[in-house]
């Protein structure tokens, strides 16, 4: 299992709804069974990687939760038959399907934006018999829409979604928040303990499955992102 934020590995943030999965994206959890994203709750232990190896991450909160809302997808079609549906400035790990790496230097890898990569270009994909990353061409990109987008935050900021490694993080460019969003998001739990406030009754009492980003967090995330 994992704890903390790998080095060299994305950010855990979000800024806007621009950075998420679809609510039927699988993920497995840690007793062995599998949930769709839309069923995920926060301490639930997914299927993670980092520092060259596979383990499990927990759940610490979610960036975006939000069931009703129709959103753009990018389709990504594997060779082997896999796909996943995501926002364009969600951050996904590609590879050059050329690229002749060791296991540890694919964990840590620098992610890109969604919307940069291109039918020809690799991804991690879980093999489920060996249970370890191979590189996987894409073969096919689609743009759809579907109703629901879910961006859940790991403690160690990545995710194994449909059996494709990918990041928790949007578009922000400061790769130095991965340290501080999970610190930001304890502490917010802290002070919602010791004053008996629950999040769901008093920030979205109106709209309970609606959840965008941890309330207040989106000012911590501006302010860290001119000091880091």
């Amino acid at each position: 299992m994992f704890a903390g934020t790998p080095n060299g590995l994305g950010a855990a943030a979000g800024a806007g709804a621009g950075a998420c999965f679809s609510g039927d994206t699988i993920v497995k959890i840690l007793n062995g069974k599998e949930k769709r994203m839309n069923e995920l709750k926060i301490g639930d232990w997914v299927l993670s990687g980092g520092q060259g190896k596979m383990g499990f991450s927990k759940i610490v909160s979610w960036l975006h939760r939000m069931p009703n809302v129709k959103f753009e997808f990018l389709k990504l079609t594997l060779e082997n038959g896999k796909s996943l549906k995501i926002t364009k400035k969600h951050f996904i790990y590609k590879f050059d399907c050329s690229a002749n790496k060791t296991h540890r230097q694919l964990h840590s890898s620098k992610p890109v934006l969604a919307e940069n990569v291109q039918i020809s270009d690799c991804l991690l994909s879980r093999n489920n018999k060996t249970n370890k990353f191979l590189l996987t061409k894409i073969s096919k990109t689609e743009t759809i829409q579907e109703i629901g987008i879910f961006a859940p935050l790991t403690d160690n900021g990545n995710i194994v979604v449909n059996d494709i490694f990918a990041s928790c993080s949007s578009e922000i460019d400061n790769f130095s928040l991965s340290f501080i969003l999970p610190v930001l998001n304890k502490y917010f739990k802290i002070a919602v303990k010791i004053f008996e406030i629950f999040s769901d009754s008093v920030f979205f009492e109106s709209q309970r499955n609606e959840i965008e980003l941890i309330p207040g967090i989106q000012s911590l995330i501006n302010f860290a992102k001119n000091v880091v």
